[in-house]
This record gives structure tokens, sequence and C-alpha cells, in this order.
């Protein structure tokens, strides 16, 4: 006596501890399902001995969140002007956000535009207004002033540096927000979007003759990959059910069937999930669809016994022993079939990604379960629901042969098969790999389907390249190094690069001279002889108190941007091009 005619029959003859048995696994399992959480961080699947990981995770334990909310506009500056400062109110108005921020802070404007002078600029400056001061009243006279028309465009450069919201090459005006917290918090990611939407609603752009170009970056993709996540569990699992189901009533043309076939399933499907939760905790993009695969795999363990339970019924007329002799003669077929599934899943526990680790195990251990429970589920299904006489012609397997197979085609149909396989085979040379990951995402996202100006925002809005130094002399020679590649045009996929020394220059000592020199220069009694719009550009040194900037002088919404932390020494490579394409990207890492 086999193993499994064994095992049915104490099924039989202990159908109340059998069942008890079944709804125990399946509320513990569901009990342990309910812990389970949806993780939308991909880098957590990256694997963890891989350099470019471990720096990555090492740089967000540092700052505690990578990415920002980019907010892009179009419009008449002032107007954008004015829409900035009523989204900057109610963003940095949330504990949720550290800073809103899309020009330089009004008081730091001159100050730091007066760093910008170069030496060579500066100096120039200064020998030309002492050779203006020196010559005095005869300053004024057209003739001994001409020496003077380079003042103009110099002192230009004075009055220039508290412009407000400078015009971008591109048209497109940008908010920069950064959240308290982490794009991969899905609990703060949430509540973030959500707020973010409350106040982009509210907002009357169309008041203003505004456009909302963007709306984009780190903290949009995670919310919107959730969801993607959740709409995937559900829709995909209700689909292949249903999918299933149609079949499973048109093949064996009678309604008790289902229950009988599909609970076992369920069962297997529960288990699964509290496994999952044991095991791994979370659910991914990846293993969010394992319940629509097994669905369709586990339903062939159940089919086939079940199919073999109605055929021998027709011969015994006895439901015990026709349950017994299906589970003898189909239960050894299907344990080789889910061992030999299982262990094809599992060969994935070795790929480096450990989203397929993870989806591996989970369907390995799926298809077990699912034999499992058709094991123990299925003869309390059938004793339940069909163990009643009946017209044994309704018992028979559903795709019994309804005509003689006539051999003597068989040449005829294999000869046709070698042919579609040969014509296939021209075709695989034309299947084509996907590596835009964009177009993954839903609702119109995809790189292609942007329009320009919506393309010209994202390529700002990528994350950066991040490069951490040990020391500010370091960064310093690598701020350089990056500089002269991008002035030189060496790779199309950099945009730009910057550190502290974009705005605090490292000759800042030199130029804070020769701008306090100019200082005293413009107190000079002879300095109403020069051209009044001379004087005007000149007035700004009055104003300002030129003293040495340090980075921690600098206020977060100008550090923040920059990544300029009080103890931290980093550059920020701007990528350029469609960064959601592997190729691109891995361009950008040669490139670096």
């Amino acid at each position: 006596m086999s193993i499994f005619r064994r095992w049915v029959l104490w099924v039989l003859d202990h159908t109340r501890l059998t069942w008890g048995i079944v709804w125990a696994l399946v509320f513990l399992s569901l009990f342990a399902a309910s812990f389970l959480k949806i993780n939308t961080n991909i880098l957590e699947l990256l694997p963890p001995d891989e350099p470019t990981t471990q720096a990555v995770k090492r740089l967000q334990q540092e700052d505690g969140r990578l990415g920002v909310l980019t907010v892009g506009l179009k419009g008449e500056p002032e107007k954008v002007h004015a829409v900035f400062e009523t989204l900057k109110g109610s963003f940095e108005a949330s504990p949720m956000v550290e800073f809103a921020v899309y020009d330089v802070p009004e008081e730091w404007k001159s100050r730091l535009g007066l760093l910008q002078l170069t030496v060579p600029e500066l100096e120039d400056l200064k020998t030309r207004l002492e050779g203006g001061l020196a010559l005095g009243p005869a300053a004024s006279n057209p003739l001994l002033a001409s020496q003077l028309f380079a003042l103009g465009p110099l002192t230009d450069k004075l009055s220039q540096t508290d412009s407000v919201l400078p015009s971008p090459d591109d048209g497109i005006y940008r908010l920069i927000v950064q959240p308290t917290g982490s794009p991969f918090d899905p609990k703060f990611n949430k509540r973030f979007w959500d707020f973010t939407n409350e106040v982009i609603d509210a907002t009357n752009f169309d008041g203003q003759n505004v456009d909302l170009v963007w709306l984009g970056g780190a903290y949009r993709h995670a919310v919107e990959d959730r969801e993607v996540i959740i709409h995937d569990i559900s829709t995909t699992s209700v689909a292949s059910f249903l999918l299933v189901l149609l079949l499973v009533v048109s093949a064996f043309k009678d309604l008790r069937a289902l229950p009988i076939l599909f609970f076992p399933l369920i069962v297997g499907s529960c288990l699964t999930w509290g496994l999952t939760a044991l095991v791994i905790g979370e659910v991914n993009t990846f293993t969010s669809t394992f319940t629509a695969i097994l669905l369709g795999l586990g339903v062939d363990f159940a089919i086939h016994i079940y199919s073999r339970y109605r055929e021998e019924l027709t011969a015994v007329d006895d439901v015990g022993e026709a349950m017994a002799v299906a589970f003898e003669s189909a239960g050894p077929p299907c344990f080789t079939a889910a061992i030999t599934s299982a262990g094809g899943f599992l060969a994935l526990r070795f790929a480096g990604f450990v989203g397929f680790q993870q989806l591996g195990i989970v369907l390995a251990a799926g298809v077990l379960f699912c034999l499992g429970s058709v094991l123990l589920a299925l003869p309390l299904m059938i004793i339940w629901l069909d163990n009643q006489k009946k017209d044994t012609s309704l018992l028979r397997p559903p795709f019994q042969a309804g005509v003689e197979v006539k051999y003597k085609s068989a040449k005829w149909w294999l000869m046709g098969i070698a042919l579609l396989s040969s014509l296939s085979w021209l075709l695989i040379p034309k299947l084509s790999f996907e590596y835009d990951l964009s177009e993954l995402r839903p609702n119109g996202l995809a790189y292609d389907e942007l329009s320009e100006a919506e393309r010209s925002v994202a390529k700002k809005a990528f994350q950066p390249l991040v490069v951490s130094a040990s020391n500010e002399s370091d960064l310093l020679t690598i701020h350089n190094h990056a500089i002269h590649l991008i002035e030189d045009d060496v790779t199309p996929y950099l945009q730009g690069a910057v550190s502290i020394y974009s705005i605090l220059p490292p000759d800042q000592p030199k130029r804070i001279k020769l701008l306090q020199d100019l200082q005293q220069l413009n107190q000079n009694p002879n300095i109403v002889y020069l051209p009044a719009a001379i004087q005007r550009n000149l007035q700004i040194l009055n104003t300002e108190t030129l003293e040495e900037i340090q980075k921690a002088d600098l206020p977060i919404e100008i550090r923040g941007p920059l990544a300029a932390s009080a103890n931290t020494h980093r550059l920020m490579l701007l990528p350029d091009g469609n960064m959601w394409d592997i190729r691109e990207n891995n361009e950008l890492a040669s490139t670096v």
C-alpha cells in the first residue's frame, strides 16, 4: 500500500481532525500575513556585498534621506516668483519639510554674488577705479573719461549679483523641496505625497497664468511603485482566479467542481503568504505577483487527482475506494511535478538580485504548499460535496477523447510543427530587450512619453552621483577636475558638478580683500565725478559686510541642495540623458 493511499484513507477516517488542522493552518497563516510590509526600496534588493550598494546605503545612513521633490513651472518670472512664494510657504509650514528653495535667500544674494566675480575681474575693476579717481574733476570731461568706459560693464556685474529668479536655459523654473524623511519610508512617503497633492491642488496656477510642467522625484515614484504593487497583488490574483475558474467550469461542466478544486488552492496560497511573512517579511515589485503564478500552477494538482477520482468512481462506484485509487495513481506524478517545479524556482535563490532570490523561495515553497493542501483538503471537499449517488455518465474525465487518433497523419503533423519551429527561430533575433525602466511606470511617465519640457525637468531631477572626499583639499581637487571634464564636453552624460566650491570659491580670501579695497575706494571724495551709472553700481559695496563666509555660516536652503553638511565633503555630479535607460546609465558609470 503506497503512502498516498494510506494518507487519503487516514484523512477519511479523521475528517474532523483534518478539518481542524486545515482551518488552524489557514488562520495562523493569515495572522502572520497581516504583518507583511510593502517595500519599494529597490536598494535593498541589490546584492548587499556590491561596493555601490554599500556606498549608497552608507550615504543614506549619513543623510537619512536620498532625493528631493521637484516642482517645475513655466511662465513670466514675476508670476512664477509669486507662485513659488506661495508654494514655499505652504511646504515649509509642514513639519514634514525641512526647506523649500527656488532661489538664493534674499539676504545672501549680493553677498554670495560678489564672490562670483573672479580675481582678474576684481583686479581690473580696482585698477580702472583707481585711475578714474586719480583724474578727480577731470573724470567728468568726456575727452578724458574714455578710459573709464570699461568700468561700466565691470560695475554692472556688481549690480547684477542680487537679481531675482535668474532665467534658466530651458525656460522652466524649479522649486526644490527637501522633506525630513526618506522616500523609502512608505509611511512617511505616503503622507508627504498626499500633502504635496493638497498643496498643488490648492495653488491657483491658472490665475497667475503659470503652467505646472513637472512634479516628480524619488518621493513620487516610490509612492506610485507602492500603489502599483498593491494593484498587482489584487488585480493579478483576481484575474488569475477568474481565468482558472472559467476554464474549470468549461472543462468539468459542474459547478461543484469549483469549490472542490479551489478550496485547496486557497489554503495553499494562504500558507504561502504566511511563510512569506515569516521568512521574508515583505513583498516588493518582484514578489507581489506570486499569488497569480501559484493559482495557475497549483490548480494542476487538484485537477489531475480530481479527474482521476471521477474516472475511478465510474468503475468502482465507491467514493472512498475511488479516492484511494486516484491518490495512489496520480499522487506520485503530482509529487514529482511539484518537486521539479520547486527545484526550478529554487534556482533563483542563487541569483545576485535579491528580488529574484525572494521570488524563487516563495514560489518553490508555494508549489509544495499547494500540493500539500490538495493532499490535505481535497479529500475533505470531495466527501462534503461529491459523495452522492449520481448518473455515472456525468463522471467521465472532462477531456475524454471524442475521436480515434489517426497515427497515419502523424508525419504531416510533425512536418508542420517542424516548419512552425523553424519560422519561430527566424523571429528570435528580432526579439529585443527593454532597457528603459521608465517604460514599466504607469500614468504616462515613461521617458518617451514625456514632452520636451518635462524631459528637461526630469533630467535635472535625476538623483545626482555623490562623490565623497576625506577632506576639503581633496574635494577641491575633485571639483576642479569635474568642472574641467564638463567644460571640455568629455561626455554627454554629465551636465554639471556642484559642491560648496560652486558658491564659495577657494580663493575667497583674495576676493574678499579686493572687494574691501574697492569698498575703501568707493569712499574717496572723487567718486562724485564718475558717471552716475557707475556710482549706482558701486553703491552695493557700501551695504555689504565683506567678511569671509564659512560653510557653517550658510543657511540650510543653500547647504542642502549642495549636500554640504557640516561634517561631510561632497561633490554632486548631475547626470544628463535618460537615466532610466540601463544603457545610458552604464555609460554614465563608465564615465565616472
